[in-house]
C-alpha cells in the first residue's frame, strides 16, 4: 500500500510520536535502531518532514527529534499525503491512464469504496491517536 520510504517513515513518527507524550526527544541512532532503518537513509527523511513543520528537532545536548502537541493532533493522512503521495488515493488499481465510475476497470467498483473507508479512517486518525493505539513494538516494527 505505501512505498519503502512511507512504511519506514510511518513507523520514524510514530515511534517519536510515542516518546514525544512521554515528553521525550529522541535522536536519530535510537529511531533507526527501533524501527530497523539505515540511520542515513532515516535521517534524510525526518529532515525533510521537519523542514516543512510537520514535526520538531532540536540540536545539542539533550535534543532529538519530537513533536509538539499541536503537531501530534495532525491527521495521518497529513503525514502520509506528504511523505508518501501513495498513488492508490487517486489513481486505478490496475495503473489504467483513464479509470472512472463511467469508464472503469474490472476493479474500480469494489476498490472504490474500500479507498474511501480507509481514507476517512486516516482522515479521522491524528498522530496522536496513532501513538496512544500502537502498545506495542510489534507494530512499530513490524514483528
Amino acid at each position: 500500500m505505501f512505498s519503502t520510504t512511507g512504511r519506514s517513515a510511518i513507523r520514524a513518527i510514530i515511534y517519536i510520536a510515542q516518546q514525544s507524550i512521554e515528553n521525550k526527544k529522541v535522536g536519530l541512532s535510537e529511531i533507526a535502531q527501533e524501527v530497523i532503518v539505515p540511520q542515513p537513509y532515516l535521517g534524510k527523511v525526518l529532515q525533510d518532514i521537519t523542514k516543512h513543520k510537520l514535526m520538531s528537532s532540536s540540536k545539542g545536548r539533550g535534543g532529538g527529534f519530537f513533536f509538539q502537541a499541536s503537531q501530534l493532533d495532525v491527521s495521518m493522512y497529513d503525514f502520509i499525503n506528504y511523505i508518501d503521495r501513495p498513488q492508490w488515493f487517486e489513481n486505478c488499481a490496475l495503473g489504467l491512464s483513464q479509470c472512472s465510475d463511467e469508464f472503469p476497470c474490472p476493479m474500480h467498483h469494489q476498490l472504490v469504496p474500500l479507498r474511501k473507508k480507509v481514507i476517512n479512517f486516516l482522515k479521522e486518525t491524528s498522530l496522536r491517536d496513532m501513538a496512544e493505539l500502537t502498545t506495542s513494538k510489534q507494530y512499530v516494527l513490524g514483528l
